[in-house]
């Protein structure tokens, strides 16, 4: 065992001696005592278990929230892809693309050449705003018109539970919102496309929703126009 002076009369004594055999004096070793590296030991260990730990969790949360993004967009695409798969949401989308559309508006008839008509962007305004009195082609065309409706509603209820942001629609829903809501933007476009005015049209679709009070498509339509540039 190594000797080492008494730090108070000077007298040699082990250096692991906790006083002085001569003068009773106490003898404060340099170094740290074995207690203290233990208990500095155990506070790394601590700290590096810690710091694991953090990144694991940190490693976690990011796993989930792609795993939530990816599935949220795969919800997204599933319920554009089940809305354009409709027949009919497709043929409304027709009507306000082209004039005149061909549209199988009647399909349950025997003779293919009866299902279909030439439906014109005057009918579907017609159909629209109507309250009576409709011709056979305008009552179906009001039916397809109303489905159409119905879709776009299930949209604003997924918007409003956080399933779907607007933005997300705008892509393929935006255009179309646009027109049944007179969008400016797209009233100029059609403007020089076509040379159609969709105004009497936004206008009968918005007597429409008012007169029905439906506020999911008057909100839904709100959303798209505000979110989509």
């Amino acid at each position: 065992m190594a000797l080492v002076k008494c730090e108070h009369c000077g007298e040699q004594i082990a250096g692991n001696a906790e006083h002085c055999p001569k003068c009773g004096g106490i003898y404060t070793r340099k170094g740290w005592k074995r207690s203290d590296i233990i208990s500095a030991i155990q506070a790394t260990i601590s700290g590096i278990s810690a710091i694991i730990a953090l990144g694991v969790l940190t490693y976690y949360f990011s796993q989930y929230r792609t795993t939530e993004n990816w599935k949220k967009r795969e919800f997204v695409a599933t319920q554009i892809k089940e809305f354009h798969s409709d027949k009919i949401n497709e043929a409304v989308l027709l009507m306000l693309d082209y004039d005149p559309a061909r549209i199988e508006l009647f399909p349950d008839r025997k003779e293919i050449g009866d299902r279909y008509v030439d439906v014109s962007f005057e009918t579907l305004v017609a159909a629209v705003n109507k309250e009576k009195k409709y011709t056979e082609i305008e009552f179906e065309v009001r039916k397809f018109f109303e489905h159409f409706l119905n879709s776009l509603s299930r949209f604003n209820y997924y918007i409003s539970y956080d399933a779907i942001h607007p933005a997300e629609l705008c892509t393929e829903l935006g255009y179309p919102i646009g027109i049944l809501s007179g969008n400016e933007d797209v009233r100029k476009m059609k403007m020089s496309n076509n040379g159609w005015d969709i105004t009497p049209f936004s206008t009968a679709v918005s007597k429409y929703l008012n007169r029905w009070h439906d506020e999911y498509v008057l909100t839904f339509m709100k959303r798209i126009n505000d979110a989509c540039p």
